[in-house]
């Protein structure tokens, strides 16, 4: 192999991988980036979709809860008229 042979094989790569390069751009952004992308936007949509479905299904312990504080409230002051209830 001479150094004609080697330029010539270098000079194969270096257009072979321009060739894949080019191939690997998805309208004119590289397709690492769209892949970037499309993960970082499935999970902002998981995370969405999560915190939505943890509302629903804790809603009803929630208005529970809400409920069971205003009782607590109600009781309390019943049993103590002279704190102002806007203190609490």
């Amino acid at each position: 192999m001479n150094a004609n042979d080697i330029t010539q094989l270098t000079l194969t790569g270096t257009l072979t991988a321009l060739f894949w390069l080019n191939c690997r751009k998805w309208f004119g952004v590289r397709r690492s980036t769209w892949f970037l992308l499309l993960y970082t936007l499935t999970y902002a949509a998981f995370l969405v979709l999560g915190g939505v479905a943890m509302r629903l299904m804790e809603q009803e312990h929630v208005d529970w809860l809400r409920e069971r504080a205003r009782d607590a409230k109600e009781d309390f002051l019943k049993m103590y008229p002279q704190v102002n209830c806007e203190l609490l």
